[in-house]
């Protein structure tokens, strides 16, 4: 055995017992992407967030990146929700009453009736 094949099979004999632990409890995953794929955002993110122009570019790019992830987490369609939360919070005296914003958060019953799906 040479190369790439020798190298799979050492790695496969040096993981045996957590290979084993993996086999006999139905409840581990295969695989660790459903663990990368939240985080994924953050690092493609790390790269593009190095070009903000300024502190407010890069703030900016945070909380729109926060607000995608925690929809995203919540189960809600994304464009659905950006598209209620344009249309719907200029309405809103959030400036004289910040509590207003509260109804707009992901997990809200109502967000959650016209936001969620695909």
């Amino acid at each position: 055995m040479k190369g790439k094949l020798q190298t799979a099979v050492h790695y496969v004999l040096n993981q045996k017992q957590e290979l084993m632990t993996f086999l006999k409890d139905g409840r581990l995953e295969a695989s660790n992407n459903r663990v990368e794929r939240p985080i994924k955002t953050v690092v493609i993110g790390r790269k593009n967030y190095l070009f903000s122009k300024s502190l407010a570019g890069a703030e900016a790019n945070a909380i729109i990146s926060s607000v995608i992830e925690t929809a995203k987490e919540h189960g809600l369609n994304v464009f659905k929700y950006l598209t209620y939360l344009f249309e719907y919070i200029p309405n809103v005296e959030f400036l004289m009453k910040p509590k207003l914003l509260d109804d707009f958060l992901p997990w809200t019953k109502n967000v959650q009736q016209h936001c969620i799906g695909s």
